[in-house]
């Protein structure tokens, strides 16, 4: 949960301060020429940590894309440690 708060506050960072925006958002169908809010980068930091990758939004900037990968490596390590202890206390 901390993964995906952190990260969430990153692509806001990286969207706002990078040149051109980092990342492409679909529309917003009740507000389509809206800011993205925080929830918009909430729910990327999740769905990059669900699916180890961006579901529906572009990644435009080569930092932005490390970031991800960043987070997916570390959610993947959090898994894989997980599943270790599961199988080490059954043994």
């Amino acid at each position: 949960m901390s993964t995906t708060l952190v990260f969430s506050l990153w692509y806001q960072l990286a969207d706002a301060y990078l040149p051109g925006g980092a990342i492409d958002f679909p529309p917003n169908g009740a507000h389509p020429d809206g800011p993205p809010r925080w929830f918009d980068y909430l729910f990327l930091s999740f769905n990059t940590n669900a699916t180890f990758g961006p579901t529906t939004e572009g990644v435009r900037t080569r930092p932005t894309k490390a970031l991800m990968m960043l987070q997916a490596a570390i959610s993947l390590v959090v898994l894989v440690v997980l599943i270790a202890r599961v199988v080490g206390l059954t043994t």
